[in-house]
């Protein structure tokens, strides 16, 4: 999933996908979905804006980075802008455009949320595991991975059954 926001009067291409959460974690060794899962401590309104503020810059990067592989490392790329008008935008974009990319609707009892947790690296083993491998999940948003991987190794629907040697007979 892709789309342009505007930072500083200059348009930038994100995209949501596997790879954008890879360059996250690889870049600022923490996985996104941990940081906005995490519960809010106590902390005065400038500390959270702060936290609020680096996150997302962080995301936006890593979404630009998975569009174009060309983006310089994250310093260097923010001294580019003269200034940030239009970073909140960018940022709720941002970050509607990755939740959009994993939602699956589906709902899963592995947490107290109903949802199950969400790990950049149980993707990308999981992928490498059913043979998609690194590459092809890399431009995948959650949600397509997901659904194929459902199709490769989910479970068989009700109408299915086992063949049986009659059944390869009749080949």
């Amino acid at each position: 999933m892709e789309t342009t926001v505007i930072i500083g009067g200059k348009p930038i291409v994100i995209k949501a996908s596997l790879g954008a959460l890879a360059l996250y974690k690889r870049q600022f060794n923490e996985d996104y979905f941990d940081l906005i899962a995490k519960p809010k401590k106590d902390k005065d309104q400038a500390d959270g804006a702060t936290e609020i503020t680096i996150n997302g810059f962080r995301l936006i990067w890593a979404m630009a980075k998975a569009a174009d592989n060309t983006i310089l490392p994250p310093e260097a790329w923010l001294a580019e802008f003269e200034n940030t008008k239009g970073f909140m935008e960018a940022l709720l974009t941002a970050q509607a455009l990755i939740l959009q990319s994993a939602d699956t609707g589906k709902e899963n009892k592995k947490n107290g949320s109903g949802r199950e947790k969400i790990a950049t690296e149980r993707f990308f083993a999981t992928a490498i595991k059913a043979g998609i491998g690194y590459a092809a999940a890399w431009d995948m948003t959650i949600c397509e991975f997901n659904r194929l991987f459902d199709e490769i190794i989910g479970e068989p629907q009700k109408d299915w059954r086992w063949a049986t040697q009659e059944d390869f007979d009749k080949f």
